[in-house]
């Protein structure tokens, strides 16, 4: 019987409620909004693509040509090791 009564009580406290609408230009706006051209589409756009491309490779390649330009010097047949020892004078032990 409790329960019979909260559904009545239920019932007629959601008679008065009115269903949703959109508002006034809800559909006008929507319209407009999917219909405009975005700017952020350029990035994807496939010659924006190729030239975004090929500057990587081009960047790619200019540093492998540098790092294979300074790998070409004469060595003096030290290691880094000794010429760094070498330069800060790090060869001379001294006992006190």
């Amino acid at each position: 019987m409790k329960e019979q009564s909260f559904n009545d009580e239920f019932l007629h406290s959601v008679e008065g409620i009115k269903p949703a609408d959109a508002g006034p230009f809800f559909y006008t706006r929507l319209m407009g909004r999917m219909q405009k051209e975005t700017r952020d589409d350029i990035i994807y756009k496939p010659a924006w693509m190729a030239i975004a491309l090929s500057c990587f490779i081009a960047a790619n390649v200019w540093m492998i040509a540098a790092v294979n330009k300074n790998t070409d010097q004469p060595s003096t047949g030290q290691t880094p090791e000794q010429a760094f020892a070498e330069t800060y004078q790090l060869n001379n032990y001294s006992n006190y």
